[in-house]
């Protein structure tokens, strides 16, 4: 058993529960340790008692709350990826059997009609002074600062934006197309078709 407190990434509850739980079980040991110490050796045994209560109790009902907040982390995360390349179905022959499925399309292609692209940097309290450079497909870039936006034009379907320090995003865009990227400083936030 560790004294210290367990840090959960997603969960400021579950980390804030779980240094308490610990804290309340070092004063029962405290508390119960003077109890014995002064001829009052029912109630020291009692707070002795508690102390595995609340280090155990403490930790499975953060471990609880850190598991529920990093599933719902986790889901916001797919959903944020989810519609960057459109979906189309392919058969696939198993056991000679043709069998859909339904897998991205990530064909690259040229496009006959341009594809617009507008890159948004929403609100935030980080960076929020600093111009952020953005790059498409390793060839336009531009500066953008916080609640600005800049329109890209492409003719390839398949294109990639990069930050200084963020992930590379690649997603796909069809003839004609327009689409809104987000970015918070260098985090790719969500796209819109």
């Amino acid at each position: 058993m560790t004294i210290c407190y367990r840090d959960y990434k997603h969960s400021m509850t579950a980390t804030l529960i779980n240094a308490v739980s610990r804290a309340l079980a070092i004063l029962a040991f405290l508390y119960g340790c003077y109890c014995i110490g002064h001829t009052m050796q029912v109630f020291g045994v009692l707070c002795l008692l508690l102390i595995p209560v609340f280090f155990i109790g403490g930790n499975k009902w953060s471990d609880s709350i850190g598991k529920r907040a990093d599933m719902k982390f986790a889901r916001k995360e797919s959903e944020k990826y989810s519609n960057l390349f459109p979906v189309k179905e392919v058969v696939v022959e198993e056991n000679s059997q043709k069998i859909p499925k339904f897998v991205q399309d990530k064909e690259n292609r040229a496009l006959n009609f341009p594809a617009e692209i507008t890159l948004i940097r929403d609100n935030s309290i980080a960076g929020k002074a600093a111009s952020i450079e953005y790059t498409l497909n390793k060839e336009q870039s531009c500066k953008i600062k916080c609640n600005q936006n800049h329109v890209f034009t492409t003719t390839q379907r398949i294109n990639t934006i990069t930050t200084k320090h963020g992930d590379p995003v690649s997603f796909a865009v069809e003839d004609g197309e327009r689409v809104n990227l987000h970015f918070l400083v260098f985090d790719f936030h969500g796209m819109e078709r």
